[in-house]
């Protein structure tokens, strides 16, 4: 599936949260229904995870949408624990990380889930995996977030449109002309969750434009 993340949403209020989070996967929801993907939803703390079969496909159309910082295709193992996942990144490794490349581990661990600290984990995972470690320029990277939904693994995180969702900061009238500055602000405007209601003033042949 898809791991989405967003950015400034998590400094607000929890109340406020909440509601900009239900209004990120309303928009999320529209897009992905609207290009008719099936898929299936949850939100998390910090996260969301689209559970879908088209992931590529899903990307391109969740990338565009306001208020996400980045995204990523994962896979997710809910029911698992320490072991078991490491047995599993070490019978896969070889297809993720070619003879010759070097790795490196990127862990989020969620509090008080696990006894052990952070430095264990990576080193009981990376003993796994029969490739050389380099933590500054790696040329890969294994991102592995544990959580009490289960545990997430990618690759790579997609940069998303960054924001607010649209439609969580009201509506505003957006005068549009005919050059580039109305459409820039507009897009600008947007971003930071407002809906816009276009209006076009054409009075030709009175004035040029």
């Amino acid at each position: 599936g898809i791991l989405v993340a967003y950015g400034e949403l998590f400094l607000k209020s929890d109340r406020v949260k909440k509601l900009f989070q239900r209004k990120l996967v309303q928009n999320i929801r529209f897009f992905l229904e609207k290009e008719k993907i099936d898929f299936k939803i949850y939100s998390r703390r910090e996260r969301i995870f689209i559970q879908v079969e088209q992931a590529k496909k899903a990307s391109k159309i969740i990338k565009r949408v306001f208020g996400i910082a980045w995204l990523a295709e994962v896979l997710f193992f809910s029911e698992i624990n320490l072991k078991e996942f490491s047995e599993f990144i070490g019978k896969n490794y070889a297809d993720w990380i070619k003879k010759g490349e070097t790795f490196a581990i990127r862990l989020k661990l969620e509090k008080n889930l696990i006894k052990e600290n952070r430095e264990k984990i990576i080193d009981k995972i990376a003993a796994k995996i029969n490739r050389k470690v380099n933590l500054k320029k790696p040329n890969k990277e294994i991102f592995i977030e544990i959580r009490k939904s289960g545990y997430w693994v990618y690759f790579k995180k997609q940069r998303g449109a960054g924001g607010l969702p649209a439609g969580s900061a009201g509506k505003i009238l957006s005068l549009v002309s005919g050059g580039i500055d109305s459409p820039v602000a507009s897009y600008l405007i947007a971003k930071r969750g407002a809906e816009n209601v276009w209006v076009h003033f054409h009075s030709f042949p009175l004035v040029s434009n």
